[in-house]
């Protein structure tokens, strides 16, 4: 009897053990997450407006890495033993923190310095052969491998300062070139654990450039497929339904998937009068019809007006003196917002992403929107100083202003630039240099579609991936309003309680019950069940005998 007791015993330790085992992997997983470091001297070059830490600590993004960012002067000593990797940023070159430098000196943690000031690093520093010689400032091309290791080379206009640097190259692995015509130098370079990129840039291909060589940095080698995607531009109340049709069969019978730039309302500057997408049933069905040819849908705000004319004017931005609005922005998003949303649901069009008019919001309305949306589209502003944006070369995830970003980097058909067609493929010849690329441009639907027709051929001849955003996990919440787009499936719930319930629910079986430790708790139930049976019928038959 104490034998099958023992025996009991250890299998309900054994089981409470597998059950514990489970959590703790998913709290490892979080834990796990690597971590970078980003310490810089200033935000911005002097006269620029564009913030350049804003801009890589949104780039690492792509990576899920955590990034904490600290001015260099705010550093602890000791600090850095906290972290993976510590990325430095120079712009003007005055570190003064000597703890930090010193803590650089020592660590083996992976180093990653960009820009100026490097000297102070490398001075009094026997770990490295590198050393300081000088800058350069006639660099007019970049050069950069593609993916079969030919050099290829990218003007980048001149008047920029580089630093370089020079040691046993024998020791040192360049990733990227520079050039002033007549000679190269390194642009990236590794020695050991220390990387060094000699500008920080990021309205170029050099950023570009730093965004392929990050998956050597953090050691990735697994880069998701190229995609590139179709967007039609600020698509209102008035657009020609005709052309609209016209545009997405097209791209249906090239089995091509496509984002449409909705704007639900029109703002008449002339009468003032807001149309609203409810009072023209045939834009309505029109809509709908895109969405089942390969159209998502995608908010590109309320009016795409703050007081201006639709598809003009900003909404989230003040256009007229450049500063971020100074309504309470809380209050505004949650406003325009709300009404997109609700003027696109009861007309049976469910957006999964927002775009902002002309790509102009502050870094707290990013994060605002964050409450409502899962993903973002377009270029980013990375400044509340002036409207700046940036465009990156991948998706982003996880960072401090989007879930997820998907960008545009190869810019629209104009009717004012004769040669806007070949700049879309001047653009994608960049971007393609990264790995796992994520490439997009617009068209606005009034322009000669012989256009559109021309970029979707030579891309065909390219034989390119079209992005398709409804194939990716999306969802958009706001007040009583859900909407979960998963596996090309979009679902709406009027009850947000009961829908996070349902997230909750789905995550904790995802995250805490992989299929393998779920099959072994079945088993070890089953086990317990077993024993318990065989452990009740001894009693009951020992019972009676005794009774006998």
């Amino acid at each position: 009897m104490y034998r099958r007791f023992r025996v009991l015993f250890i299998i309900i330790i054994l089981f409470t053990l597998i059950m514990n085992t489970t959590i703790s992997v998913e709290g490892l997983a979080q834990k796990d997450r690597r971590k970078v470091l980003l310490l810089y001297d200033q935000r911005n070059y002097f006269g620029y407006v564009q913030d350049i830490v804003t801009s890589f600590r949104e780039l690492i993004g792509h990576f899920k890495i955590d990034v904490t960012e600290k001015n260099e002067e705010s550093y602890v000593p000791g600090e850095i033993k906290g972290y993976d990797y510590v990325f430095i940023i120079g712009i003007e070159g005055n570190f003064i923190n000597t703890n930090l430098i010193e803590d650089l000196k020592k660590t083996d943690n992976t180093i990653c310095w960009i820009g100026k000031g490097v000297e102070q690093f490398l001075e009094e520093n026997d770990k490295y052969t590198l050393k300081f010689t000088g800058t350069i400032t006639d660099v007019v091309k970049a050069i950069y491998k593609n993916n079969i290791g030919d050099k290829k080379k990218f003007n980048i206009g001149v008047k920029r300062e580089f630093t370089i640097l020079e040691g046993d190259w024998e020791n040192i692995k360049i990733y990227s070139w520079i050039t002033d015509g007549m000679q190269e130098y390194p642009y990236i370079l590794k020695e050991k654990n220390f990387w060094y990129v000699s500008r920080a840039e990021v309205d170029s291909v050099l950023f570009y450039i730093v965004a392929d060589v990050l998956y050597d940095i953090f050691n990735v080698d697994y880069f998701g497929q190229s995609s590139i995607y179709v967007r039609i531009e600020d698509v209102h109340p008035f657009r020609d339904t005709k052309e609209l049709r016209e545009i997405a069969e097209y791209l249906n019978s090239k089995d091509i998937p496509f984002m449409i730039a909705l704007i639900p309302a029109y703002k008449s500057t002339e009468t003032g009068y807001v149309t609203k997408m409810s009072e023209n049933k045939e834009f309505i069905d029109t809509i709908k019809y895109m969405q089942k040819l390969g159209g998502s849908v995608v908010l590109h705000g309320y009016s795409h007006a703050l007081g201006e004319e639709t598809g003009e004017g900003y909404e989230f931005w003040d256009g007229i003196n450049d500063r971020p609005i100074q309504q309470n922005l809380n209050k505004w998003i949650h406003t325009r917002i709300g009404k997109g949303i609700e003027e696109c649901v009861k007309n049976d069009i469910y957006p999964l992403a927002f775009e902002a008019p002309h790509y102009a919001i502050s870094q707290d309305g990013y994060k605002i929107l964050k409450k409502y949306f899962s993903t973002y589209v377009g270029q980013v502003q990375i400044s509340d100083l002036k409207f700046t944006t940036v465009s990156y070369p991948y998706k982003l995830y996880d960072t401090k202003l989007f879930h997820k970003l998907i960008p545009e980097n190869l810019g629209y058909i104009s009717l004012e630039d004769p040669l806007s067609t070949n700049k879309i493929f001047e653009n994608l010849s960049k971007v393609s240099i990264v790995r796992g690329f994520t490439a997009g441009f617009f068209y606005h639907s009034y322009l000669d579609f012989t256009y559109l027709k021309e970029i979707i051929e030579r891309l065909e001849a390219m034989d390119v991936k079209f992005y398709d955003l409804k194939a990716e996990r999306h969802w958009v919440k706001w007040e009583d309003i859900s909407i979960l787009c998963s596996n090309g499936k979009i679902t709406v719930e009027k009850n947000p309680n009961k829908y996070e319930n349902v997230v909750k629910q789905n995550n904790f079986h995802k995250n805490y019950f992989p299929l393998t430790i779920r099959v072994l708790i079945i088993i070890v139930l089953i086990i317990c069940t077993v024993f318990l049976f065989i452990f009740l019928y001894s009693k009951i038959k020992n019972n009676k005998n005794l009774f006998r």
